[in-house]
């Protein structure tokens, strides 16, 4: 059994105040409740912040993938993923970017964590 070698990158989910620099979001993967069932004006809203990422669904009790940018009312917002290069800020967490995203409802993610830092079990536990 291989064991990962301590100086590589590791992905994990985190939420919000687990944030830190040196973490890249790679998608968002939980809510607040406004993204379950959402209304014409958030699912627009989310259309027009995260176009060109994709969003994982559920639409009339299906789950879809689907750019964001194809949002409608009424859908559960499971996740966005696949940012495109305009979302670079994602790369560099700052305690103004946490705020941020705080404000917004966006409470969990996916990240890929910088090889100098270390997995605690606390934080591993989702």
């Amino acid at each position: 059994m291989n064991q990962l070698d301590k100086n590589q990158e590791k992905i994990g989910k985190v939420r919000l105040h687990q944030l830190e620099p040196g973490m890249q979001i790679l998608a968002v993967a939980e809510f607040s409740s406004h993204f379950k069932a959402m209304s014409p004006e958030r699912a627009a809203w989310v259309a027009k912040q995260f176009s060109q990422c994709m969003a994982e669904v559920t639409r009339e009790g299906c789950t879809y993938h689907c750019l964001a940018d194809n949002l409608r009312a009424g859908d559960h917002l499971h996740r966005l993923y696949a940012f495109p290069a305009a979302f670079a800020r994602f790369h560099r967490i700052t305690p103004d970017l946490v705020v941020q995203l705080q404000r917004l409802g966006l409470l969990g993610f996916t990240v890929l964590q910088a090889k100098e830092q270390a997995w605690s079990p606390l934080e591993m536990a989702w």
